[in-house]
């Protein structure tokens, strides 16, 4: 369960049920997130650490992961905000930025449009647009919830027609 079996973004991987981050700071960390209405959990592991966490909220949407993570990062004597993941800054081209544009949504409910100004990619998301940072050809970051979430674009004959975004798949709108 615990063994990296599909990247999901540069880093981070899916065993069967958790996401698996072998290089976590020198050491691998296995973790799940999740949520519903009125809810928020994560639960993070550092086996070769021994050191286990868990983070439970009463408020759907809250930012358990970055709490949980600052703590880990706080017990292991680094800042709470440091981040484990580094992308290099890519400038796309206007075919490549494009490419990306659109909405995606996810059969949970999960919604994403992809949008350009002024060369900038912005990503609308939770009533919020945020400056997207491109760091591949079909790869974004965004700031969110104190984390650096990734959005991959993923083509199928040619054509990006669903994204990576936050452990799921999203298809992008007809």
């Amino acid at each position: 369960m615990m063994f990296p079996h599909i990247q999901m973004q540069p880093g981070v991987y899916y065993g069967y049920g958790w996401m698996v981050s072998p290089d976590y700071f020198g050491t691998t960390l296995i973790e799940h997130s999740g949520g519903i209405k009125g809810a928020s959990a994560s639960f993070a592991i550092l086996p070769d650490k021994n050191i286990k966490g868990v983070c439970l909220t009463n408020v759907a949407g809250a930012p358990a992961n970055p709490i949980l993570i600052g703590g880990l990062n706080i017990v292991s004597e680094r800042e709470p905000e440091e981040h484990y993941l580094s992308y290099e800054d890519y400038e796309p081209s206007k075919t490549e930025r494009q490419s990306m544009l659109g909405i995606y949504s996810s059969q949970e409910g999960i919604k994403v449009e992809i949008k350009e100004r002024e060369d900038q990619l912005i990503v609308a998301l939770s009533g919020a647009e945020i400056p997207a940072r491109s760091v591949d050809p079909f790869q974004l970051t965004i700031p969110f919830q104190s984390q650096v979430i990734s959005i991959e674009g993923i083509r199928t004959d040619h054509e990006i027609d669903r994204i990576h975004f936050a452990g799921r798949q999203l298809t992008r709108d007809a």
